[in-house]
């Protein structure tokens, strides 16, 4: 996660759905299936604090400030899959991370733009900044999990089942 937790376990999505992605080189619509991606990363391409506003009236187009404001973040996102093939742009899908088999598993959003709850700050707008995975992955985020490990933080690991 950007706010360097790490969350191992088994990365599924949900029943027959596939990452759905802007493929930026090709200009087109892309729909990956969870078992074809080695790894997902995400970059930051611009964030604000935008003044939250309201309609003065229905059917008026006047606008008036609260005086609160709200975070807000545009992300890119990296495929990177088992071929070896990238594919940068906008992503949007909901994945899941069960660390433990028997428990409700942790869903995460990614997509395009994200804004906060108005009165918080840019840095209480956590996104997932990583998923890498496989078996090698799940152990490392295992360590990481643990402490143990120095290396740049991710936010999710496991093998992939969709």
């Amino acid at each position: 996660m950007s706010d360097g937790r790490v969350h191992p376990g088994e990365v599924t999505l949900t029943r027959d759905a596939r990452l759905k992605i802007f493929d930026e080189q090709r200009k087109k619509h892309r729909e990956i299936p969870l078992k074809a991606i080695k790894r997902v990363d995400c970059t930051v391409l611009k964030e604000w604090v935008e003044e939250e506003w309201r309609f003065k009236e229905n059917a008026n187009d006047e606008k008036y400030f609260t005086g609160r404001t709200y975070p807000s973040r545009e992300y890119t996102h990296k495929i990177a899959l088992q071929n070896g093939q990238k594919i940068e742009g906008t992503l949007s899908g909901i994945v899941y991370v069960r660390a433990d088999p028997a428990g409700e598993p942790a869903r995460y959003l990614l997509h395009k733009r994200d804004k906060g709850e108005p009165g918080t700050d840019l840095k209480s707008l956590v996104y997932v900044r990583s998923i890498q995975l496989g078996a090698k992955a799940l152990e490392e985020g295992k360590r990481k999990a643990a402490g143990t490990a120095s290396q740049k933080p991710s936010a999710a690991t496991g093998k992939g089942r969709s």
